[in-house]
């Protein structure tokens, strides 16, 4: 029973293909929800993995400190935001202002009433000389794409 568990959406394998080396023991990574000790969205590891639902695709795993609800894997272009920006020691500690927001529409040309943590992460990493606009622009369109999938 997941009574105890926390939520940690978007969760994927550590040592898969898109990350840059594999971890021994599996751990899981990806965006954090509902854990009182981080902000939602903030990238997350857990503890090695003991235990994880058989059912496909899983929905829940258990590390040696807790149990975890499986979300919706993260994409490629999500990952690559998330490891750049850890690589780079980029994050954001407040929501978007909205002079990002504009400066964020003149990026990627689409609007938007608000941005969410990788999107931020994006504005940040172009505007801190680490990605060119073309490569922002791409990184948009593909994340657009996995989070609409």
């Amino acid at each position: 029973m997941l009574v105890e568990a926390e939520d940690l959406a978007n969760l994927f394998f550590a040592d898969d293909p898109f990350t840059h080396q594999a971890t021994q023991p599996r751990t899981l990574c990806g965006a954090s929800t509902v854990i009182p000790t981080l902000e939602d969205g903030h990238h997350a590891i857990t503890s090695a993995i003991v235990q994880i639902d058989p059912s496909s695709p899983p929905t829940w795993a258990r590390s040696t400190k807790r149990v975890y609800r499986l979300g919706k894997p993260t994409g490629p272009a999500q990952m690559t935001i998330h490891k750049l920006a850890e690589s780079k020691g980029v994050a954001p500690w407040r929501r978007a202002d909205p002079k990002e927001l504009e400066e964020y529409a003149h990026l990627t040309g689409h609007p938007l009433e608000s941005i969410d943590r990788v999107e931020h992460l994006l504005l940040i990493l172009h505007r801190s000389g680490y990605l060119s606009r073309e490569e922002a622009v791409k990184l948009h369109v593909a994340y657009c794409r996995e989070i609409k999938a």
